[in-house]
């Protein structure tokens, strides 16, 4: 009988070990918490049971340095990171069914010469286009036979294009377009760039007679020496986003402003005003086909996201509640995340009633209720959806990615 009761209590405590165990490591992973708005502020509530976090890099695959920028590929398959250790790695996303949601199939290490702070991935899915400290931009061919066991790698670099005086803070690809790339850089310019020597191996020549100059190295490698458009600006330029009908370009400037511009001219269409400090980040949301009804999203350091009206200039809501600056934003379906430097992720619910919206509201609504996503020790850098709408991933200032469970 003894025996028996030692036995008994012996497996009671290691189970309540066990439980304890499982929940140190779900926080050490993420939590997520609720902070609902006052009463008479605009509602952004949302169910916390449909988001959790179901992976985080450790060990090895946790970077030496700060995993600035996240993307995923285009059929779902990969997510890419580019971190200020100089290394652009490759994940594999994995099914719901397995333990780990991602798997680091191959690291490139030198990628870049200095910090890789921005991932882009070409609307055909056929590359990847990396931006530097280093001033340049590199585009990595995608190998659809790589990986999945095979000794092939799945990025290979098939080129370097070159021309910007300061480090590249972010790449914007085009809509159904493989042919041309954005770049937005600290020496004050946008750079509009010829895709088409990495598809076809020729230049093109555009309306005012300029020809994208590039050549062929020895290694395969092309060298792209010349953009097609550059665009300077005397005020320095920190975001970027194309109307998705690729009228209009909207660029955030370090005066707190958006200006809207014609994406072949120089005309400033609109003045987007409201925020306190620069505007970080930008994302046009498509989920109405008229033009004039197109919603921007933008994220600043003032610690806020404002929702505009892309046909009025009109701020239509303030998304408040972040204790640091705004470093990314993404919106999904009727979700808005962002990321700070406080560490956190937000998830705010929006109205589909703003979508048609024909006037602008009396005044600007506060929208403070929201989900937060916890688990980064330090600043969330970016924020990448899956195609599937099934993962958020998270890159941060203390090495890790995270992966995100925000679907069915």
């Amino acid at each position: 009988v003894v025996v028996v009761v030692v036995v008994v209590v012996v497996v009671v405590v290691a189970e309540r070990a066990r439980e304890r165990g499982r929940h140190m490591m779900a926080e050490a992973e993420g939590r997520v918490s609720e902070a609902r708005g006052r009463s008479g502020e605009a509602s952004s509530s949302s169910s916390s049971s449909s988001y959790r976090c179901v992976w985080s890099s450790e060990g090895e695959d946790r970077s030496k340095g700060i995993v600035c920028s996240v993307s995923a590929s285009v059929d779902g398959r990969y997510v890419f990171t580019g971190a200020s250790d100089k290394t652009l790695r490759v994940w594999q996303v994995l099914p719901a069914t397995c333990a780990s949601r991602l798997r680091c199939l191959q690291t490139i290490r030198d990628a870049h010469q200095d910090w890789i702070r921005c991932v882009a991935v070409s609307p055909g899915g056929g590359h990847v286009f990396t931006g530097s400290r280093d001033e340049t931009i590199r585009v990595w061919r995608i190998n659809p036979g790589g990986g999945g066991g095979t000794a092939e790698p799945i990025l290979e670099l098939a080129g370097i294009l070159k021309g910007h005086n300061d480090w590249v803070r972010s790449l914007v690809t085009v809509d159904a377009d493989d042919s041309i790339l954005f770049s937005v850089s600290d020496d004050c310019t946008i750079r509009e760039w010829d895709l088409t020597p990495f598809s076809k191996g020729s230049k093109r020549e555009d309306d005012d007679g300029v020809v994208s100059s590039s050549a062929q190295g020895s290694d395969g490698v092309i060298l792209v020496d010349r953009c097609m458009i550059k665009r300077t600006s005397p005020k320095g330029i920190k975001s970027l986003a194309i109307c998705p009908h690729r009228e209009f370009i909207y660029i955030g400037f370090t005066d707190y402003t958006v200006r809207c511009m014609d994406i072949n001219g120089s005309d400033v269409r609109k003045a987007f005003k409201g925020h306190t400090g620069i505007v970080t980040s930008m994302q046009i949301s498509t989920t109405v086909d008229s033009p004039g009804h197109h919603l921007l999203f933008t994220g600043s350091d003032d610690h806020t996201v404002r929702q505009w009206c892309t046909g009025s200039a009109v701020c239509l809501k303030v998304f408040s509640g972040h204790s640091g600056w705004i470093r990314d934003i993404k919106v999904w379906s009727r979700k808005l995340f962002s990321c700070s430097e406080d560490n956190k992720i937000f998830v705010w619910s929006l109205d589909p009633a703003d979508d048609h919206r024909s006037a602008p509201p009396p005044h600007e609504q506060w929208v403070t209720s929201h989900l937060t996503l916890e688990g980064h020790t330090a600043a969330v850098w970016q924020l990448a959806i899956t195609p599937d709408c099934r993962l958020l991933v998270s890159s941060s200032a203390d090495g890790r990615i995270k992966a995100w469970g925000i679907g069915p």
